[in-house]
């Protein structure tokens, strides 16, 4: 109780900033009744099939993350893929993400570690896609709107390319990363 008392507050706190703010910005955070009269009544089912269909994705990416770790029935892929969803959701500052590690563990002996790398493998390749859609938007917008578009056409995707990289570097390399790692932890260890 003594470590969750601070944390909820914390989040409180944080909460009620943003409400504050959005606020005055003149967004409200309930929308009007009359605001849905906008909404097309197709809308709204092809949102929530299209959320459900790329949660389902989602989740189901992470198989082949972890079929060299352990045997993960499909079903229990989705549902500890959709509870870590949840967390990641409703836990503040994304602690949510040791969910689904843990419930790997839980379920099918998948050690955290191992189950922490599939999420930072999978969070390097969200940020290679979201950098290259990013690219690809910089790219339309006229170069004479700022002198800073230039460089940043390039920039989100460039770091997430050298992570991704690294990443390539580390498959294709382990034992040379491990050493020096060990080297790393003995100086700083």
């Amino acid at each position: 109780m003594k470590k969750l008392l601070p944390r909820l507050l914390i989040s409180v706190g944080i909460a009620a900033l943003l409400i504050w703010w959005v606020t005055n910005q003149g967004l409200p955070i309930v929308p009007s009744a009359g605001s849905f009269g906008f909404v097309a009544w197709w809308a709204v089912p092809v949102y929530l099939v299209s959320l459900l269909l790329v949660h389902f994705f989602r989740a189901y990416r992470c198989s082949y993350l972890l079929k060299p770790l352990g045997n993960v029935t499909t079903r229990k892929l989705l549902m500890v893929g959709f509870a870590g969803f949840f967390a990641i959701m409703m836990l503040p500052l994304r602690t949510g993400e040791f969910a689904r590690p843990y419930l790997f563990k839980k379920e099918s002996g998948i050690s955290m570690s191992a189950g922490m790398g599939t999420i930072a493998i999978e969070r390097i390749l969200d940020g290679v896609i979201v950098s290259l859609w990013l690219t690809i938007a910089l790219f339309t917008v006229p170069p004479d709107r700022s002198v800073y578009i230039a460089y940043l056409k390039y920039l989100p995707l460039l770091l997430f390319l050298a992570s991704l990289a690294g990443l390539i570097l580390l498959m294709i390399w382990t034992e040379g990363f491990r050493r020096i790692a060990d080297r790393w932890g003995a100086v700083f260890g």
